[in-house]
């Protein structure tokens, strides 16, 4: 979901534009009353603009999850409408590049403040960037779908992942670290990326590392963070 600000007007003729100068999509279908829907490579795309802001204030809460983002919630406060955006596919990394695709050239219209994703509202700077990725090196900037929450308890740094589940893996848990936390957030970042990029499953008993002197224990058990089942790897 997009947020609107200044104007609540929305521009389908510029993101029709954008798509097919940034990406080489074209899409000859029309819209009407505010919405889009086109297929292309067995997908299909959809854009869905509302004149109103989301309900109980449901994004401004959860701009407060961006904790990289300075302002975020007084930024997100401004906006006056929304656009969902939907991607329809049975491949989830090509239906994830899709929606990066389709949701930046959205973000690219002047009016726009970011993307909110629950459980978190990303600025549409850093979400344009992580597209300039996909566009450069043809891969898919996962820092753009899933989501990296970072806490502290008594006995250390903790980080779990939401949006995995979208490419069909249990999210991932760090607990009680006694690492820095720029260290747990680079590791989990780096893992995030094995596990998507490369199509790995994680299981119970079995142990990961970036080098040959690392083997960290994996287990599978009810999540802290999160209510499901989730990893969790002893770093």
């Amino acid at each position: 979901m997009t947020n609107n600000k200044d104007s609540e007007n929305c521009n389908f003729n510029e993101i029709i534009q954008n798509l097919k100068e940034d990406w080489n999509i074209e899409t000859k279908e029309t819209f009407d009353n505010g919405n889009l829907v086109f297929n292309i490579d067995e997908m299909t795309g959809a854009l869905y603009f509302i004149n109103a802001p989301v309900p109980n204030k449901e994004a401004e809460e959860n701009a407060k999850n961006n904790y990289m983002w300075q302002n975020g919630v007084e930024e997100v406060a401004k906006y006056k409408a929304q656009m969902i955006i939907a991607v329809f596919g049975e491949n989830p990394v090509e239906a994830g590049k899709f929606f990066i695709k389709l949701a930046s050239s959205v973000l690219k219209l002047e009016n726009t403040i970011g993307i909110y994703k629950a459980p978190t509202v990303m600025p549409k700077e850093e979400f344009l960037s992580g597209s300039e990725y996909l566009k450069e090196e043809g891969e898919l900037p996962v820092q753009n779908l899933v989501y990296i929450g970072l806490y502290r308890s008594n006995e250390g740094i903790c980080a779990y992942t939401e949006g995995l589940n979208f490419f069909g893996k249990k999210e991932i848990e760090i607990i009680n670290s006694k690492n820095q936390v720029y260290d747990v957030y680079d590791f989990i970042f780096d893992i995030i990326y094995y596990v998507v990029g490369s199509d790995v499953e994680l299981k119970d008993g079995e142990t990961i590392g970036f080098s040959e002197e690392q083997k960290l224990p994996i287990t599978v058990s009810k999540g802290v963070a999160l209510e499901e089942d989730t990893i969790k790897i002893e770093f």
